[in-house]
């Protein structure tokens, strides 16, 4: 029997997605299509885009009524099994009728649910810590416009659970409560299954450069921006620290501080001035990284490179993240102790805290097995859902 698999996607769909999505893949055993909704979820944060995929295979709608057109007649027109890896989770009401309109057309329903790095949730803190947290962000950066998004949210988590049905597959790693859904699958963070995919083409090896990966903002547009709330980092304070901190760092091992482009943006000669004119790399994290000496980031999910390769890592902070005193703070500082590493403030470098870095080898492995991939088979996501669910269904008929 034919097999179809259809990629909804809320977000632009880049090449860096259909590579971490593993579509290549896919495609060699089924017919593939992707939708990107963007412009009919929040059209507002393609800003936040400086690249997109063109392939045919991406279908990109202005509404999501001329989506779910789109969506039946994909079915209607194919004659074989179809299956949906969906990855619009219900925050909105557009988004609650995407999942309404998946769930009631009875094709099996994938998810991943893999993020590859902890969750503000996973943050050990008290009750009334997190709420100190919150408020405070609140305080300094959230938007109206967020705040009405978030009693929204509430609503449609609630008519959620009465409308639509759980997803068939969860690609899951870690724990998790099989009895939340029929079918919870071990599988790999996106970052895990292309190392997994891409450690058959080349080598783990040392060579010299620091590499650091760049997050976006507050250069760019991040994901703050989708509701309007306010970076916690400013572009006249934060990268001047950087600079400095990265000529200390180059000064004290000898090694080049080079820059790894994160996946969303276009880096041009002058937006690299803001890193001291330093090199700046598009589309080779997973290389640099297995190539780097050590690695340097605020809280990349990239970081998971770093740890499948070995690789010391160094996470920063700034007075302003203290000052901000919440969910970025409490995350790094979080992803640095769990990691048995350090978070340098950018403004206040000693040069005795960027000696003796070591990899603590039984955390890299304990985060491995709880953040990175729940298999012991080395099967990648895209073959975990050839075998373990469409040939799997296939073998039930």
């Amino acid at each position: 029997m034919l097999e179809q698999i259809i990629i909804v996607y809320p977000l632009r769909f880049t090449e860096f997605d259909r590579k971490r999505f593993e579509v290549g893949y896919l495609k060699k055993h089924t017919n593939v299509i992707i939708y990107d909704l963007l412009d009919s979820l929040n059209k507002h944060f393609s800003e936040a885009y400086h690249d997109y995929d063109e392939s045919k295979d991406v279908k990109k709608l202005s509404s999501v009524f001329a989506w779910r057109k789109s969506y039946l007649e994909s079915l209607k027109n194919f004659r074989g099994q179809s299956y949906v890896i969906n990855f619009v989770q219900p925050h909105t009401f557009k988004e609650l009728f995407i999942n309404y309109v998946l769930s009631s057309s009875g094709v099996p329903i994938i998810e991943y649910a893999n993020p590859g790095i902890p969750t503000y949730n996973a943050v050990k803190q008290s009750f009334l810590s997190k709420i100190r947290t919150k408020y405070f962000f609140i305080i300094k950066r959230a938007s109206f416009k967020w705040m009405v998004h978030v009693i929204k949210y509430r609503v449609v988590r609630a008519l959620y659970s009465i409308l639509c049905r759980k997803s068939d597959f969860i690609l899951s790693v870690g724990k998790s409560d099989k009895n939340s859904s029929p079918s919870i699958i071990s599988a790999n963070s996106f970052d895990y299954s292309m190392i997994l995919e891409k450690s058959r083409e080349f080598k783990n090896s040392n060579q010299d450069n620091i590499i650091f990966l760049d997050s976006g903002g507050p250069l760019f547009k991040t994901d703050s921006f989708m509701y309007g709330n306010k970076h916690p980092l400013s572009k006249e304070l934060w990268y001047p620290a950087l600079v400095n901190f990265f000529n200390i760092i180059e000064k004290q091992t000898g090694n080049k501080v080079v820059v790894a482009a994160h996946p969303k943006h276009k880096y041009t000669k002058e937006s690299s001035q803001y890193f001291g004119s330093r090199q700046v790399i598009h589309d080779k994290s997973m290389d640099l990284i297995s190539q780097a000496s050590i690695v340097i980031t605020l809280n990349s999910t990239a970081v998971s490179y770093a740890v499948m390769f070995n690789k010391p890592v160094i996470f920063l902070i700034s007075n302003e993240v203290i000052n901000d005193g919440n969910i970025l703070l409490q995350e790094i500082n979080f992803y640095a102790s769990i990691l048995g590493t350090s978070a340098i403030n950018v403004d206040r470098v000693d040069d005795k805290l960027i000696t003796n870095l070591t990899v603590n080898s039984e955390k890299y492995i304990l985060y491995k097995n709880k953040y990175l991939s729940s298999r012991s088979d080395n099967k990648t996501n895209g073959e975990i859902i050839m075998d373990d669910v469409i040939k799997g269904i296939s073998n039930d008929r």
